[in-house]
């Protein structure tokens, strides 16, 4: 009887490991792909950026979170990176440690040692048992899975280029900015022309032909990230532009004010009005508090095919 009990352990212990190297090797296939369409854009795709990766089940800016994302099929996860005391990149969105951990004051008042022992609280202020990952923890786990937006990092790319290096990641990250190329190369010199980098609009941005010629005739650009608060802003009048150009047209649709209501609390109760609405004005990625009700949104309509 002990024999057929260890027998039926062994099994399914077997088909256990068997289905998550089938799954991983999905996953990095799938990943080589992406990193193929992030220089050509296919009509029959839209890629979902999740917002701080899957906080509404995970702590924000968490391994678990970032973990969830690519089990769920994101393409993109969108995280925050600041510096401790010791100039250690660390995942992060608020300037202080209060909201999403155990601790208290500046991150950059703190060592990392000393950020190592706080707790990240969840969605509702609760402590849980995750820790404030590094940079390069969360690059190890995106390795080969994931594509990243570094977001508060565009003043810092020199101090988290040797992360990405490091960590063999340098091709599956996006930075941006609202900074024009001038005042960004006066930052970070030649580190402009080594990551992936994407120009950000806003309806208030000014001089936007020029803001986006610099950038398309120095740097290969594969997104630009545009917001606005209503459907007759100035600024999407350069919609058609990026697109003939060949970029990705990303869009955030975390709140109302970023895309003119077109949001994802709306999509909870009218996805046509929301997600529909995105799609149907030719945003091809999408940043999302909701990735999961977007991708199933997407499947319906056909938009997720990497064929």
């Amino acid at each position: 009887m002990k024999f057929y009990t260890w027998t039926f352990i062994f099994i399914v212990l077997l088909m256990s490991c068997s289905s998550k190297n089938n799954s991983l090797l999905y996953a990095e296939k799938k990943f080589e792909r992406l990193k193929e369409l992030l220089h050509t854009p296919s009509d029959d795709y839209i890629m979902v950026v999740a917002h701080r990766g899957d906080w509404r089940n995970a702590p924000e800016n968490s391994v678990p979170a970032i973990k969830n994302c690519i089990s769920m099929g994101v393409d993109m996860v969108e995280i925050d990176v600041r510096l401790t005391k010791d100039s250690i990149p660390i995942l992060m969105h608020d300037k202080f440690l209060d909201r999403t951990t155990t601790g208290s004051g500046e991150v950059s008042y703190h060592t990392l040692q000393d950020i190592k022992k706080l707790y990240l609280k969840d969605g509702l202020g609760r402590p849980t048992e995750w820790r404030v990952p590094t940079l390069e923890e969360a690059m190890i786990v995106c390795k080969n899975r994931i594509l990243v937006n570094l977001d508060k990092s565009d003043k810092i790319i020199s101090t988290i280029y040797p992360v990405l290096k490091q960590t063999g990641t340098i091709d599956h990250v996006a930075i941006g900015s609202y900074e024009p190329l001038p005042i960004m190369r006066g930052i970070v010199g030649d580190y402009m022309d080594s990551v992936l980098f994407m120009p950000k609009l806003k309806g208030s941005s000014k001089n936007v032909e020029q803001y986006l010629e610099t950038y398309f005739s120095s740097l290969t650009i594969p997104i630009v990230q545009i917001k606005f608060e209503n459907e007759k802003s100035s600024v999407r009048r350069y919609e058609s532009k990026i697109k003939e150009s060949g970029k990705w047209l990303w869009l955030n649709t975390i709140t109302a004010d970023r895309s003119a209501n077109h949001h994802d609390n709306r999509a909870t109760y009218d996805l046509d009005g929301s997600f529909g609405w995105v799609v149907d004005n030719g945003f091809n990625m999408i940043q999302t508090d909701r990735p999961e009700l977007l991708i199933k949104y997407l499947e319906t309509k056909g938009l997720r095919s990497l064929n």
